[in-house]
């Protein structure tokens, strides 16, 4: 069972990066623990550039969930494929997305461009 770990840093965790100035990927701000529409706390997903850390951070708290980290966007893009998808098995769902990093079954998958975006 996958499980996802809170940490209680995020404010610092977050200061460092800005240091480095590292640009962000944004993937939404509805993600919870379960995928559930009715369950709190909302998460915003984020993949940092400069250090390939994909996190999760709970808005208006000092908190934050680190999924994973990857070498590229188009790595990550493969990841996430379907994020944005109300039928896939990761959409707005942190322990789904958790499950797919560990399985590696997002190997295979094509990188999911969204409408107006340049190919990763």
């Amino acid at each position: 069972m996958t499980s996802l770990i809170i940490q209680d840093h995020y404010t610092r965790w977050i200061e460092a990066h800005k240091l480095e100035r590292s640009g962000e990927v944004d993937y939404g701000v509805w993600w919870t623990q379960t995928g559930s529409e009715r369950e709190f706390p909302r998460w915003r997903l984020s993949w940092i550039k400069d250090t390939g850390e994909l996190y999760a951070c709970q808005p208006g708290k000092d908190r934050l969930i680190v999924l994973g980290v990857f070498p590229d966007r188009k790595t990550v893009e493969r990841v996430l494929a379907g994020w944005s998808d109300s039928e896939s098995e990761i959409y707005h769902n942190l322990k789904a997305l958790a499950r797919r990093i560990e399985s590696t079954d997002w190997e295979d998958k094509e990188p999911q461009v969204r409408a107006g975006e340049a190919q990763p």
